[in-house]
């Protein structure tokens, strides 16, 4: 049981989905790209499980749920989770120094945003910035696999797109997270807004995802499903629970995210 609520203290459940980001920038595929794949999806793994597993730590006083965060019921663990964060930073060390210097900023700064994230008042503590650190976990991974130079223009629109919706999905993370987070100390940017103002800040942001995917998506297909993104993804926070609202959310942006991938790299 030790061993498994050590693992399950990394949470992957919650952010799998985020491995694929490195293929936002993936240049061609060519057999030399395509063989820097799997250490890319691996380095991502490892990125966010260390943050994830560090917030597990720093939220265990505060969590309710055990099933959220197993170190609820299990505090003597922390050392565990902790030892093992401490390895999967290194190997993610080791795989970016493989994929080159674009490969090392993006994971070091994913790594000291997560780190800042939960420890530190740049992070969830503060209005604004906790939103923008957590952006600083994510959006790196999708450079891992950039090989220099300019960002390709669907890359550019996907990053930009990606970085608005996982703001409103943080926003409705916080809304959920109210209760736990007002225990903690944790003055989110929900908290600081209250309930109102952060719902018109989470159509605000749809309005720019809708902009962002008008002016920077050039494919006709790709730019609808952008466009519905930016429209759709707010009103599921209408009339739901904020929990409830980020599930759909969490769907709706990963299912469409995937469409709009393809229809800008397939004729």
């Amino acid at each position: 049981m030790a061993t498994t609520d050590t693992w399950r203290s990394l949470r992957a459940s919650q952010w799998w989905h985020f491995t694929a980001l490195p293929l936002v920038t993936l240049p061609d595929l060519s057999p030399a790209s395509c063989r820097r794949v799997p250490l890319a999806l691996l380095l991502a793994a490892c990125c966010l499980a260390v943050a994830y597993a560090v917030n597990a730590v720093t939220d265990r006083r505060s969590d309710r749920l055990a099933a959220k965060n197993p170190l609820v019921r299990a505090p003597w663990l922390v050392p565990r989770v902790l030892r093992l964060a401490l390895r999967l930073a290194l190997l993610a060390a080791v795989l970016a120094h493989v994929l080159g210097a674009w490969a090392s900023a993006a994971a070091a700064t994913s790594l000291l945003a997560g780190l800042a994230y939960s420890t530190s008042v740049c992070g969830k503590r503060t209005p604004l910035l906790g939103v923008a650190c957590n952006a600083a976990i994510f959006t790196p991974l999708a450079l891992l696999l950039h090989p220099g130079g300019p960002l390709a223009p669907a890359s550019v629109a996907e990053l930009l797109l990606f970085t608005l919706l996982l703001a409103q999905n943080q926003l409705l993370h916080e809304l959920a997270d109210a209760g736990e987070d007002a225990a903690a100390g944790a003055r989110t940017t929900a908290r600081w807004l209250g309930p109102a103002r952060t719902r018109a800040l989470l159509i605000a942001l749809g309005l720019a995802a809708a902009l962002a995917a008008a002016l920077l998506v050039h494919d006709p297909r790709a730019r609808v499903v952008g466009l519905a993104l930016g429209a759709l993804a707010p009103l599921l926070a209408a009339g739901r629970p904020p929990a409830a609202a980020r599930r759909a959310h969490r769907v709706l942006t990963l299912i469409a995210g995937a469409a709009l991938f393809l229809l800008q790299r397939v004729p």
